[in-house]
This record gives structure tokens, sequence and C-alpha cells, in this order.
């Protein structure tokens, strides 16, 4: 008597689209976070402030770094399922 095994279940058109968004997301925002993380170096490096330009670059920096932490606790609560990904339809 030979036993077979059970067929791998496939996955639903759902879970495939969930996988596509979450990846999606995780690539996105490390491709930004790159963008931003070069940017700021070159602001840092090559810009030179004096007095009010300084208060100015430095809350521009936080809004970056601010912007930076949002969007990883956002796609950190997509991928442990907490969040519902973003939809066309509104």
């Amino acid at each position: 008597m030979t036993m077979t095994k059970a067929p791998t279940p496939r996955p639903t058109t759902s879970r495939l689209r969930r996988r596509w968004v979450i990846a999606a997301r995780v690539s996105g925002t490390a491709a930004f976070t790159a963008v931003e993380v070069w940017a700021v170096i070159m602001v840092i490096t090559r810009f030179t402030a004096d007095g009010a330009s300084r208060v100015a670059l430095a809350i521009v920096l936080a809004g970056a770094v601010l912007a930076l932490l949002y969007a990883w606790e956002e796609t950190r609560a997509l991928v442990r399922g907490k969040a519902r990904p973003d939809t066309e339809d509104g």
C-alpha cells in the first residue's frame, strides 16, 4: 500500500496580492530610507549655515527622520497584519 502526500495548498489570490503589497512596501521604504540618508549626509557635509538657517536645517532634518520612522512603523504594521494595505478603491 503506497501512501501519497496530500497536494500542497496553493495560495489564494488575496494571499498572493498581500505578499506583493508587502514586498512593494518594504522595498519602497528601503529605497526611501537610502535616498533620505544620502540626502541628509549631503546636506550635513556640504551646507554651511548660521543663525536662523541652522534652526531651519535642524527642523527639516528632524522632519526627515520622523518621516522615516513613520514609514517603517507603517511597514512593520502591514507585515504583522495590523494595518490594511493601501488599495486603489479608497
